[in-house]
């Protein structure tokens, strides 16, 4: 516990610090053959959302994202499943590396630092690389060594976020692990104040159910992702088949996906206010009572409220209707102006969103 504590407290840290630091907006180009490799995929899945997924999940580039994809990820969590990342390339290597030995293991992981960019590949390159360099090494005390070099050769300065996002859900993991295999159990629960943190630190909001939801699809995902990315390298050859089999696995989860969507907007988002990021480093430190406590201080209204105050309106609905529909959160009404309103109940007041 004291090493998630430490790495909760510097995550928070160093998103402060980076967040009034740094400014530059980066735009990631689109290679040609990233492009070809996406319309290729296009005319196979004939699925724009599937198309968008499968290439960004493999080359790490998106293009023309629909915005329902968009949604669904957020509500489940699973943003990172939309780029290359350290899992993705866990997930491989649990694959090859039983039937690799240990030169050969590190032979296969030199060419990733040779990409452009993928800074999380690179990352999770050189841990599993001092893994098999250092087979006794603590994972703490390795996972230190390859942040440390990370944050000031690497990903900490070209790609900050990239940086801190590694550090903290890898951080997570580890210092979950680091001393006990056992207490892998224990892995879904770091994970999610890790996700908390993020929510409180951006501003955003957590979806309990839909990110619990979300692990069991990344589990999921995890058997299908070397499948995808085998179609990726064949997909000049004629084996139907195969793509075929991977298409329909991959189309299963999506629809597993948007049903994770709808639980997750049926118990909603929940806003995470300093009083549940005190409770969890409460935790933590084993003061279970007190963030018990801090919890219920939280539970009351005036801790629910919306981050925006701009978005809070004490008025009565519009007079100039064309027609009103009752929702389960609330209720949408046309209006003469030929423009749709969502009026969404809070605890205080009321979330107005206006599409004119």
């Amino acid at each position: 516990m004291k090493a998630l504590f430490i790495v909760y407290l510097l995550f928070l840290g160093l998103f402060y610090y980076i967040n009034q630091t740094n400014n530059a907006k980066s735009y990631k180009h689109k290679p040609v053959w990233a492009q070809l490799i996406y319309y290729q995929l296009k005319v196979k899945h004939n699925h724009l959302a599937i198309t968008s997924f499968h290439t960004a999940a493999v080359t790490g580039y998106k293009f023309k994202t629909p915005t329902r994809l968009k949604k669904v990820l957020r509500s489940l969590h699973l943003e990172h499943l939309a780029t290359p990342s350290g899992l993705h390339l866990s997930i491989l290597t649990s694959w090859l590396f039983p039937f690799l030995s240990k030169p050969l293991r590190i032979i296969s992981l030199l060419p990733i630092f040779n990409l452009l960019n993928f800074y999380s590949l690179k990352r999770i390159a050189f841990y599993k690389l001092g893994q098999n360099i250092f087979p006794k090494m603590n994972r703490l005390h390795l996972f230190s060594v390859v942040m440390f070099i990370d944050f000031f050769w690497g990903s900490g300065q070209s790609s900050p976020y990239s940086f801190l996002y590694g550090f903290l859900f890898l951080g997570s993991i580890i210092a979950t692990i680091h001393k006990s295999p056992l207490s892998s159990h224990y892995i879904p629960f770091s994970l999610l104040g890790a996700q908390c943190l993020v929510a409180f630190a951006s501003g955003s909001s957590v979806y309990l159910i839909g990110f619990f939801f979300g692990l069991v699809l990344t589990s999921l995902f995890s058997l299908i992702f070397p499948v995808l990315v085998l179609d990726v390298l064949l997909l000049k050859l004629p084996l139907e088949f195969s793509f075929n089999l991977s298409s329909w696995l991959l189309l299963k989860w999506w629809h597993m996906a948007l049903f994770g969507q709808k639980i997750a907007y049926y118990f909603e988002s929940y806003q995470i206010s300093l009083l549940v990021v005190l409770a969890i480093f409460m935790v933590l430190m084993k003061f279970n009572k007190t963030a018990g406590l801090l919890i219920l201080l939280n539970c009351h209204s005036i801790f629910n409220a919306p981050t925006s105050h701009r978005l809070v309106e004490f008025k009565q609905r519009p007079t100039d209707l064309v027609k009103i529909v009752r929702t389960r959160w609330g209720y949408k009404t046309w209006h003469k102006q030929k423009g749709r309103c969502h009026h969404r109940h809070r605890p205080v007041g009321i979330e107005i969103k206006c599409n004119f």
